[in-house]
This record gives C-alpha cells, structure tokens and sequence, in this order.
C-alpha cells in the first residue's frame, strides 16, 4: 500500500494491524501525526514500512520488532522521543534502519548491532547518548553508519 506523498492527517489507525497480508506499508510524506499504534507490530509479512516526514510523536512501539521479515524502517524527520526499541534487534533480515531527524534518546541499543544483514542505520540529529557498544564489532554488511548530531561519549574507533 503507498499512500505516500499525500495530505493525510491525523493518526494512523489501530485498524492497520488487522491488514496481515500486507507486504509494504508506505505513508511517509504525509502530516500523520499522534503515536505508532502497537497494532502494527501484526503485520508480521511487512517487509517496507516508511513512515518518514510525517509529524509521529511518542516513542517506538516495541511490537515493531514482531515485524521479523521486514527489509527496511524509515522512521526519518518526524518528532519520535524515547529510547530506541531493544525489539528492533529481532528484525534477523533488517537491510535499513533510518530514525535520523527525531528526538530519540538514551543509548544506542546493543541489540541492533547483532543484525548481521543491516546495511545502512541513520540515527543522525537525535539526542542519543552513551558509548557505542561493542557489538558495532559484529557489523559485517554495513556499509553507511550515521551517528553524527548526537551526544555520544568514549572513544574514537579509528
């Protein structure tokens, strides 16, 4: 389903999860506001959800990690808060994570630094904290990592 690129509004309804067979989910562009509602972690066949430039609040349900087929998370430029959901280390085929441009805090989750397939995490311009976690060391397919506008400590990897 791709209804991005349009005027939607309001918030995404609970409804959605019942659309179990849904294999991409694209909303980004829009003026959805509101919270992720939980019921989306339903959409276990879900291999895209773009929900990016839209104005979300709230954090991250953790149910998005139920979501274990899916390829890419775009959560990009919307004003998202609270830590980043341990669950998302669950997502065994996750290619593309991009949360950059919200206000997502605390540390970077270890967790998403075991997907062994991830390719791309943009978590740029939030307000994350803390080291990075060892665990960056199991990153064998990465190839673009953006941290930068954030508030992490310790030190440099090069």
């Amino acid at each position: 389903m791709d209804l991005a690129f349009n005027k939607l509004s309001e918030s995404i309804p609970r409804e959605v999860g019942n659309m179990t067979s849904l294999v991409d989910l694209w909303l980004d562009h829009n003026s959805l506001s509101g919270t992720i509602t939980k019921e989306i972690g339903h959409l276990n066949k879900l291999q895209t959800l773009y929900l990016g430039y839209n104005l979300l609040s709230g954090s991250i349900p953790r149910e998005v990690g139920n979501m274990t087929v899916l390829l890419d998370l775009w959560l990009y430029n919307n004003n998202l808060s609270g830590l980043i959901p341990q669950e998302i280390g669950r997502l065994d085929h996750l290619q593309d994570l991009d949360m950059n441009s919200n206000k997502l805090s605390g540390p970077l989750p270890p967790t998403i630094f075991n997907v062994s397939s991830l390719e791309r995490i943009d978590l740029s311009s939030n307000m994350v904290s803390g080291e990075l976690p060892s665990e960056i060391g199991n990153m064998k397919v990465l190839l673009d990592l953006h941290l930068h506008n954030n508030a992490l400590t310790g030190r440099d990897l090069v």
